[in-house]
């Protein structure tokens, strides 16, 4: 994505604030909601993988499949 930057300066020269245009704002929301839903179902993932070892190592109860739909 190229992205079409203004950067303001004070008169000093030193760049004080950049503004972007409205749709690569857009966009850029939209690729970061994307990236978060994305780490959310990764850890969710890891957390499913760290609970199937439990109950491999037998440290935790399984549980029937009538009790895990009841607790939906």
């Amino acid at each position: 994505m190229s992205l079409n930057l203004q950067y303001i300066t004070n008169v000093k020269g030193e760049t004080t604030a950049i503004q972007i245009p409205i749709d690569d704002w857009n966009a850029i929301q939209k690729q970061l909601a994307i990236l978060k839903k994305r780490n959310s179902i990764k850890a969710d993932i890891k957390a499913t993988l760290k609970e199937v070892e439990s109950y491999k190592d037998r440290k935790s109860k399984l549980i029937s499949l009538k009790d895990f739909i009841n607790e939906l």
